[in-house]
């Protein structure tokens, strides 16, 4: 989620339409839940695929899409208390509460300022 500020309201609708018009080359839409606030516009990457080969066109070029997007996270409209995390930190238990990943970076960090 984020969002965009325009000089005005009137651009800031024009661009709205455009935006919601985005779709890969095999016509997936990648915008939506979009909200206008004056001159501001709220808007969700929706893209529910893995990001590979997609594209966008855009006037005579195409856009890969994964020179562009990060995996940030999946919308399942619940909260879940299981997960998944990849990192190349070494050691990382097995099982770990989320609440111990903010403890498992800070001691790396650590570490490696004092290495």
């Amino acid at each position: 989620d984020f969002i965009i500020e325009f000089e005005n309201e009137l651009e800031c609708e024009l661009n709205q339409r455009k935006i919601l018009e985005i779709s890969t080359t095999d016509n997936k839409r990648i915008f939506g839940d979009t909200q206008k606030m004056g001159n501001k516009l709220f808007l969700s990457f929706i893209f529910n695929e893995e990001i590979n080969e997609h594209e966008i066109e855009y006037k005579d070029s195409k856009i890969k899409l994964k020179n562009f997007v990060d995996f940030v996270a999946i919308k399942n409209g619940m909260h879940n208390e299981k997960g998944f995390l990849y990192s190349n930190l070494m050691n990382i238990p097995n099982e770990l509460e989320i609440h111990e990943i903010k403890k498992l970076i800070l001691n790396y960090y650590d570490a490696q300022i004092q290495n």
